[in-house]
């Protein structure tokens, strides 16, 4: 039984040494990163265009990021021998109490590492501040010479100190009918707004004002807009925001998150002119900052957008994804209120339905209670969009199908082919919120990857594994990867799910699926 616990303390002393080198490793990757920022500055400061000034040189943040770079070089050559120093004591240790010392020595050495990798990401972020946005998209570099955005790439280096100016704000808010009719013209398909809350203008009715046909032209004439709100869609397809936009009686900034499109694709500059605020989801820091430039402009009486969900909803069972906490955060820390909003189009459809519904205030909720009444309450709307919108399934056509999974997740790659796409993004483009309380089967299976199948324990691992390979299959996220700058159709030359003819209008009199 002692040797059983040494020999499992050992594993443990093990794991922390390599948890260890783990960190000193990212840490390095981290380091070599600034390095080649660094080192684009003093090509920038020695090039005869002087594209970045010489002031940036005689900053505290230039200074101080080209010492601690210098600290790192002689630290990683220490922790380089300190590391392989404790697995040599782990083969020479004889008792409990040597481990332990170990142990200590790992933790310590973590602890060590986890300092110095945030001094560095401290002068990384001093350093970016003292560039402006302009410096910093002339840093970029660009070996494919692929289209850019030089312009609009300064979003995703301006903070929220210097996002939009006053003048800004005001200058959007008067070119709001040019905007909407100019998104009018470009968009594929009309848009039609089913239902615009009364309290949405500012708590007064149709009648109230005067009488008109429908709620969409008192809107138009009112443009009452004495206050902002926190507009939170569902998120499916291609031009939801450009139906937004026109639906609105006011200016809003949209919360956007794709870097790809921002830097290559020339249509984002009109959702600049219509209002944008870049978050980059992949950097905490640039997470915090986003929830502070929306509070910004819901302090200026701007509204924002937020598409909570992270990602299109790319299920097929679900009229939500989960959602994230930003908007109850933004209601707590502004007051203003969150309106749940459905948007609903099909493949072949030239319209676009746009629902508002009641602006909902948080005040008893917590943060769980809250995200799900908003997930609520755009899904009721949702659903009863699809109920009078869609045309139904029958159990007949799906028994037709090949594999009705696959053709979905097809449908789905050309809602996101609408965009030109110049890089394997998805990773960040098809990030969604993960429940901590939940997991999922095919987390689980994922988890026997590389579990070898023995005679002993086929019975168990066999159909699991077999459920593994249906999952790879339909993995989105890989599925994207593999075709999104491929041709589709030469892919699958036999799928005619590629031209839609289940959605003809004869489909409409077919029964619905039960």
């Amino acid at each position: 039984m002692v040797e059983e616990a040494y020999a499992q303390r050992e594993l443990e002393v093990i794991d922390s040494i390599m948890a260890l080198d783990n960190e000193l490793q990212e840490f390095k990757r981290i380091d070599k990163e600034l390095r080649a920022f660094i080192e684009k500055i003093d090509e920038k400061l020695q090039s005869s265009k002087r594209v970045i000034k010489k002031r940036v040189k005689k900053t505290s943040a230039y200074q101080l990021t080209k010492s601690i770079l210098q600290n790192n070089s002689q630290f990683f050559c220490e922790y380089a021998k300190t590391v392989e120093a404790l697995y040599n004591e782990v083969l020479c240790a004889k008792t409990f109490d040597d481990l332990d010392k170990i142990s200590r020595s790992a933790e310590a050495g973590s602890y060590m590492v986890k300092e110095a990798e945030d001094n560095t990401q401290v002068a990384y972020r001093a350093i970016k501040k003292v560039l402006t946005p302009a410096e910093m998209v002339s840093l970029e570099e660009n070996p494919r010479n692929l289209p850019f955005n030089k312009n609009l790439a300064r979003v995703k280096y301006s903070t929220s100190e210097n996002f939009v100016t006053r003048q800004g704000l005001i200058l959007r808010s008067l070119f709001l009918g040019v905007m909407q009719n100019a998104l009018k013209s470009a968009s594929r398909r009309k848009t039609v707004i089913e239902e615009y809350h009364p309290e949405l203008l500012d708590g007064k009715t149709p009648e109230e004002i005067e009488h008109t046909d429908t709620l969409v032209e008192v809107k138009k004439i009112t443009h009452l807009h004495d206050d902002a709100y926190i507009f939170v869609p569902n998120h499916l397809f291609d031009e939801e925001s450009n139906s937004l936009s026109i639906s609105l009686d006011r200016a809003v900034f949209y919360l956007v998150g794709s870097t790809d499109q921002i830097d290559h694709n020339p249509v984002l500059n009109f959702l600049w002119l219509s209002g944008l605020a870049y978050v980059n989801r992949q950097d905490s820091e640039s997470r915090k900052d986003s929830v502070r430039k929306m509070e910004k402009l819901l302090n200026s009486k701007i509204s924002v957008v937020e598409y909570i969900e992270g990602r299109y909803n790319n299920t097929e069972n679900k009229l939500t994804e989960e959602m994230f906490y930003s908007a109850y955060e933004l209601w707590e820390r502004t007051g203003k209120k969150v309106v749940p909003v459905a948007t609903h189009t099909t493949m072949d459809a030239d319209t676009v339905y746009v629902c508002f519904g009641k602006p909902l205030d948080f005040t008893g909720l917590n943060k769980y209670e809250a995200r799900d009444l908003v997930r609520e309450k755009v899904s009721e709307m949702h659903y009863e969009q699809i109920r009078q919108h869609s045309i139904p399934l029958t159990r007949e056509y799906l028994d037709s199908r090949k594999d009705y999974h696959f053709d979905y997740m097809i449908q789905r790659r050309q809602e996101y082919c609408h965009h030109p796409w110049y890089d394997d993004v998805w990773d960040e483009e098809l990030t969604g919120f993960i429940r901590k309380d939940v997991t999922l089967p095919e987390e689980v299976r994922a988890s026997f990857d590389k579990v070898k199948i023995t005679p002993a324990n086929a019975y168990i691992l066999a159909p699991i594994l077999l459920r593994r390979e249906q999952d790879k299959k339909y993995d989105f996220k890989q599925f994207m990867k593999n075709t999104y700058d491929k041709d589709i159709r030469a892919l699958y030359p036999d799928n005619d799910i590629l031209d839609y003819e289940y959605q003809k209008d004869s489909g409409k009199s077919k029964k619905a699926v039960t």
